[in-house]
């Protein structure tokens, strides 16, 4: 099934489609291709944000919401992730209520990330059985992602190897496109800390800007510790405090031992 043919299959099934962007090159792919193919009174774009994003993501995030409202586009820019997930309580300064994500196993961190979408979504009226949500998952990436994205199972949407049924379902339809692919479609709309990478010589695999810290993202910004504290030392700052906080006060880490020695 050709891409176009992906998107009109989900525009001929639902009215409501939810695109979850990130900021990242596979979501700014997805974005460019929902804009292209699917009607614009249809799609509502959706970001978690987090003031513990790298500041070129935050701004491109930022900027990328404002051009898509001033267009006609229906945007979420979810801030209230630090209150639920407790990030905003890692500062010494203030009250502890929570503790901090870095506390929790992988399996809690999507449990509580998938709870705090799908409570933001319904207040926006994007739960019900004419609701999807398309993600900008790659099956090349790694072999988690692969079966996530291309499995056939019983949870498929019609058969759709490329969908999981749920509240809402969930659709992948770049879930065959490379790197290079995906380079391409985003275009001049690539998000800029890439050309940054790219100038310091990372390796696709260092190139992330996950949803910091729900997932990989956290190792990646480890493993560029000297990196960040060259090209953007207040966000370092920020990283370096958090992590310090959560081993001050003991909480169980659910990254490798040997990540705290970037720091």
């Amino acid at each position: 099934m050709k891409i176009c043919e992906r998107f009109r299959f989900i525009n001929s099934h639902f009215d409501k489609i939810i695109i979850s962007y990130s900021g990242g090159k596979d979501s700014e792919c997805l974005l460019s291709l929902a804009l292209k193919y699917l009607p614009h009174e249809k799609i509502t774009v959706y970001t978690m944000h987090s003031d513990l994003r790298d500041i070129f993501t935050f701004n491109h995030i930022e900027k990328r919401h404002n051009e898509l409202r001033i267009a006609g586009i229906s945007t979420i820019l979810d801030v209230s992730r630090d209150d639920y997930l407790g990030y905003i309580d890692w500062d010494e300064n203030k009250p502890i209520h929570k503790k901090p994500l870095i506390g929790y196993d992988n399996g809690a961190i999507w449990t509580d990330f998938k709870k705090m979408c799908k409570e933001t979504l319904r207040q926006h009226g994007l739960l019900d059985n004419r609701s999807c949500q398309i993600l900008g998952l790659r099956g090349r990436e790694s072999l988690n992602r692969y079966r996530a994205t291309i499995t056939e199972r019983k949870g498929n949407f019609q058969g759709i190897t490329w969908s999981t049924v749920g509240n809402p379902t969930y659709f992948y339809p770049i879930y065959d496109f490379t790197a290079p692919d995906v380079i391409v479609e985003c275009g001049e709309n690539l998000n800029p800390v890439y050309h940054i990478y790219y100038q310091f010589g990372f390796r696709e695999a260092r190139m992330r800007v996950g949803a910091f810290p729900i997932d990989g993202g956290v190792y990646s910004h480890l493993k560029n510790g000297d990196f960040w504290r060259q090209v953007a030392p207040e966000f370092y700052s920020k990283i370096s405090k958090y992590f310090d906080f959560c081993e001050k006060k003991k909480f169980r880490r659910i990254l490798p031992e040997d990540a705290k020695i970037i720091f």
